[in-house]
């Protein structure tokens, strides 16, 4: 054994002084020694029992303390530092695969740097809690990080075995509080108190997830600094957000026009019915093609209150609109269509959860006007003689065709003109004033040369020269007057009046 030297002087062996301190290092009394005598070293001391230092002790190099795990240094008295303290610490950690407590990567250092987390649940694992231990923990891999206690062990207010989950560069500060529980600096809830005043808080709290899912709130660019105020609801209330259905309550006042979702450009599905009709996805739906009469469109699923406007914007052929599977519209069976002409504009309100009730139905307070497809007129006066009969009602919605020459007949509101040469056409008078009609060519195989009585300055004809030319006349005075004229395909052509 090496013993140290008395008062910096050497201690060399067979003097009185080596003697006696060899006498108390085996009778375990340098403690004693040292104190009375005041020994400084430049060996190493080996200390098998107990050590107890009083007053003030200089330490430089190096100290190695315990070679066990059980073995523990406790400091009664205040610890003065010069440097800072390297604490044990391993880097390069992989967090076990597959994630789970049993196989779980041991955590051995009381800093641990997780580099390496492939898949979400990945899994490293605590040592066995000792009351006053701390680890510290950094995921620095790629993804979220499960964090296990030793078995039989607790993090938190979680039951035994369960781990805590952070985020990719995230860390957690562990410490032991007895020696079975674990508990974190990972909160419950972030409470943030009102300065100055400290009246009020606000906090952010975590629910359970089924998917055990990460809701994470963020912020985008900003050109400038902004203020978001959350205003007092009244009552417990919910965010509105972009996505998925939501209820808002109460009078809310908007100071600008609201920007309804549109959709334009679509197509009917050629051939029509039911099961494969174009879904309407939009509030507003604009469809611009329908290439032959009957191709269909199809309503979303009803929902009470749900509003639904559908146009259709192509230029001659009738619109076929199914309900949802199962649902219906107006007094129809469920699933069967009503149609719209060219141009023609409807409103869908779901009034429940398998109805839709459209504007094609027109109820009076004294009658019944019924003016959708395929729908004759009905007229209940209630005993009162309005004196108009159901032939000076045409509906809007109902229409013919015509192909080749011939006369273009007054009983329905639309006539579709498709000409094979240079066609001469003809129209009678109207039945009443007011009545209406519009008169398309549709399909342009020459022209179509239209006669009749148009009180419009004495004129008698009408020349059709290209597709998508149109009139709309209105009976007055036993004569049509051209009230519109245009073209529906370029916009810019209209027939010619003469």
């Amino acid at each position: 054994m090496s013993l140290p030297k008395f008062k910096n002087r050497p201690t060399p062996p067979g003097t009185p002084e080596y003697r006696r301190l060899l006498a108390a290092v085996e009778a375990d009394e340098l403690s004693q020694a040292i104190e009375t005598q005041g020994i400084s070293t430049s060996g190493n001391v080996v200390i098998g029992g107990d050590l107890t230092v009083t007053g003030t002790t200089t330490m430089n190099g190096p100290i190695v303390l315990g070679d066990a795990a059980a073995d523990s240094l406790t400091v009664n008295a205040t610890t003065t530092y010069g440097d800072p303290i390297n604490y044990s610490n391993a880097t390069g950690i992989t967090a076990f695969a597959t994630g789970g407590q049993a196989s779980a990567t041991a955590l051995t250092e009381e800093i641990n740097n997780v580099t390496t987390v492939a898949t979400a649940g990945d899994s490293v694992k605590l040592p066995a809690a000792v009351a006053g231990k701390h680890v510290h923990v950094k995921n620095s891999g790629a993804t979220a990080l499960d964090i296990f206690p030793a078995t039989s062990d607790s993090i938190d207010a979680l039951a035994v075995n369960l781990a805590i989950r952070i985020q990719p560069g995230s860390s957690v500060d562990f410490y032991a509080k007895d020696a079975i529980v674990w508990e974190s600096n990972v909160d419950a809830s972030l409470t943030i108190v009102a300065p100055t005043t400290n009246t009020g808080q606000l906090e952010l709290k975590a629910t359970s997830s089924a998917g055990n899912t990460v809701t994470t709130i963020t912020n985008a660019s900003q050109a400038a600094t902004r203020v978001y105020t959350i205003p007092d609801a009244g009552a417990n209330a919910n965010f509105v957000m972009t996505e998925g259905a939501s209820t808002i309550n109460g009078t809310k006042t908007y100071t600008a026009p609201i920007v309804y979702s549109l959709a334009t450009g679509i197509t009917a599905f050629a051939g029509g019915g039911q099961a494969s009709a174009t879904a309407l996805v939009r509030e507003i739906n604009n469809v611009t093609v329908v290439a032959t009469d009957g191709d269909s469109v199809k309503l979303p699923s009803a929902v009470e209150g749900l509003k639904i406007v559908v146009k259709n914007a192509d230029n001659s052929n009738v619109l076929a609109i199914f309900p949802f599977t199962g649902d219906a519209i107006d007094a129809e069976a469920a699933n069967a269509s009503i149609t719209i002409p060219s141009y023609a504009t409807v409103v869908f309100i779901a009034k429940d959860a398998t109805t839709w009730e459209s504007n094609i139905q027109i109820i009076s307070a004294i009658n019944r006007i019924y003016v959708g497809p395929a729908q004759e007129l009905s007229i209940s006066d209630l005993g009162v003689n309005i004196g108009v009969s159901s032939a000076a009602f045409i509906s809007k919605y109902s229409f013919d065709t015509l192909s080749g020459a011939g006369a273009i007949p007054i009983t329905n509101f639309c006539t579709k003109v498709t000409t094979t040469a240079a066609n001469a056409l003809t129209i009678a008078n109207p039945t009443f004033d007011g009545q209406r009609k519009r008169v398309i060519l549709v399909v342009d195989g020459g022209d179509g040369t239209l006669t009749g009585d148009f009180n419009s300055g004495g004129n008698t004809t009408v020349v059709f020269a290209d597709a998508g030319d149109y009139i709309e006349l209105m009976g007055q005075s036993g004569s049509w007057s051209i009230i519109d004229s245009g073209n529906t395909v370029d916009g810019v052509t209209e027939p010619v009046v003469s």
